[in-house]
């Protein structure tokens, strides 16, 4: 179960995944550099909140897919 991946404009941001069904954290954890493709225990969909304190970016409905996920995203902060 694989998100597309993220690029971040700026470098080591903390990223929270959340399922959008239950309501529950699935991880969180900084992100290594700008660029992370988030492998999950669970398929569905998921909010991504990038970022600290007042400068965060979130984006909603991310689908997760099996084996490889082609899609990208970019998040500017």
């Amino acid at each position: 179960n694989v998100l597309p991946e993220i690029s971040v404009n700026q470098p080591n941001q903390v990223m929270q995944i959340w399922n959008e069904k239950t309501g529950e954290l699935a991880q969180i954890y900084r992100i290594k550099g700008n660029t992370v493709q988030p492998k999950l225990y669970e398929s569905g969909t998921f909010t991504v909140i990038i970022g600290e304190d007042k400068n965060k970016d979130a984006i909603t409905g991310l689908q997760t897919k099996k084996g490889e996920n082609p899609e990208k995203v970019l998040v500017e902060l």
